[in-house]
């Protein structure tokens, strides 16, 4: 009993619960080039609720982080502009969890992390939280507006090396997949799936500047799904189902400055490529090098540093998760968070992203978006949130969707619990 109560005690542990509750204005219009179909300007408001726990336990060595969210979305709770003969869709269930155990000493630091998610997804319902500045953006619709089946999951690992006082060495690997699941035929949202891996190496110049080598490398597969042109089509092949493979790779070199306790800036340079194969193994392949880019400032400000200004470019490839063609994208993300009061924060996003290279690419992505929201904390266990959220995207010979948001939303917590 002693023994078991010793080895207890060397553990702490927290559990966490919060739900978010949203009601939620929306104007959406979308339309598909493949399926040739296109939704009417459709107005509603939506219902949505998020309930999430979290599980946090760590010791002198070990740390396990456990997290499930459920996400019940009941759109058109009230139609504003209903379709004529049009019936409402059902309650939306989309549930994640996710997991992380580690270990760790002096010089090393070992990590592993999963997760999953399953539940129906609608890309006419397209409301969700902003990117982080420096994170990139992988927004992108089904292409028919429809609630389909959903199935994610992802395993990662990662080993951290401090090597000596100058230089650390981060090794990552891991494996993803998803897709549409409830098809009968070919799928709207076909699955992908594929390993990826990553390295990177900081040396510390001196106190302010740090010189970071990153290279990293995926490969991507996709299930059956309708032909889309390659680089140099100009309209999708008639009767013939693809299988999209495509490799992407990239090597940046970036400089990485503390210009201030306040102020940090990042500018990298580097070249990327990728081979992408279409219809059945051993097909003709398409190879492109890419230019690699980023540049990042992030900004503290007011009293204690509460405020916070990022600003973040970046130029990468990114496969595309309709057709699995490969493009340099353009990514831009600025984000303002400020502390009013004690109890009023205010924070302000947006986020663009342009597909640059090839010349000659089928599928230009362009999307636009944009948030502003007020936090009024109540107390410390309730928040209100007043906000407008605003999309617009189009991706040439695929369609394009409008989507706007007014919301209005209660973050309530429980007390932490300790063990």
């Amino acid at each position: 009993m002693i023994a078991a109560a010793l080895v207890a005690a060397q553990y702490v542990g927290t559990l966490d619960f919060s739900d978010r509750t949203d009601v939620r204005y929306r104007v959406t219009e979308q339309s598909s080039v493949i399926q040739g179909t296109q939704t009417p300007l459709a107005s509603a408001i939506d219902l949505a609720t998020q309930i999430t726990a979290r599980a946090h336990v760590t010791d002198r060595r070990w740390e396990v982080a456990l997290a499930y969210t459920p996400i019940l979305t009941a759109p058109d709770a009230i139609q504003i502009t209903p379709e004529a003969g049009g019936v409402p869709p059902q309650p939306l269930v989309i549930q994640s969890a996710n997991a992380l155990i580690g270990w760790h000493s002096r010089r090393l630091r070992l990590t592993s992390t999963g997760g999953v998610t399953y539940g129906q997804f609608n890309s006419a319902l397209l409301y969700q939280p902003q990117a982080e500045a420096g994170q990139p953006v992988v927004l992108q619709p089904v292409p028919r507006p429809q609630s389909i089946q959903y199935f994610a999951w992802f395993a990662d690992a990662s080993a951290a090396f401090v090597l000596d006082q100058r230089s650390n060495l981060v090794l990552r690997g891991g494996y993803q997949a998803s897709g549409q699941v409830d098809a009968l035929g070919t799928p709207d949202l076909p699955t992908e799936y594929g390993p990826h891996a990553s390295a990177s190496f900081d040396f510390m110049l001196d106190r302010a500047d740090h010189l970071v080598t990153s290279a990293v490398v995926s490969q991507t597969s996709f299930s059956s799904a309708p032909c889309a042109p390659v680089a140099g089509m100009t309209a999708p092949p008639i009767g013939i189902t693809c299988a999209p493979e495509s490799d992407v790779g990239w090597l940046q070199e970036e400089v990485r400055r503390q210009v201030s306790p306040s102020t940090r800036v990042v500018v990298g340079i580097g070249l990327g490529a990728s081979e992408t194969r279409h219809v059945s193994p051993g097909a003709p392949t398409n190879t492109e090098a890419f230019p690699v880019a980023a540049a990042s400032l992030s900004q503290t400000f007011g009293p204690s540093g509460q405020g916070v200004l990022q600003a973040t470019v970046q130029l990468l490839p990114v496969t595309d998760i309709l057709t699995g063609d490969v493009s340099d994208q353009l990514q831009g993300t600025l984000s303002l968070t400020e502390r009013l009061s004690s109890i009023v924060s205010l924070r302000t996003t947006a986020t663009d992203v342009q597909s640059i290279l090839p010349a000659d690419y089928p599928f230009p992505l362009t999307i636009g978006t944009g948030e502003v929201q007020a936090t009024f904390k109540l107390n410390r266990w309730v928040d209100v949130l007043v906000g407008d959220q605003a999309l617009w995207e189009s991706e040439k010979n695929l369609g394009s969707v409008v989507s706007v948001f007014c919301y209005v939303g209660m973050i309530v917590r429980a007390e932490t619990l300790h063990f």
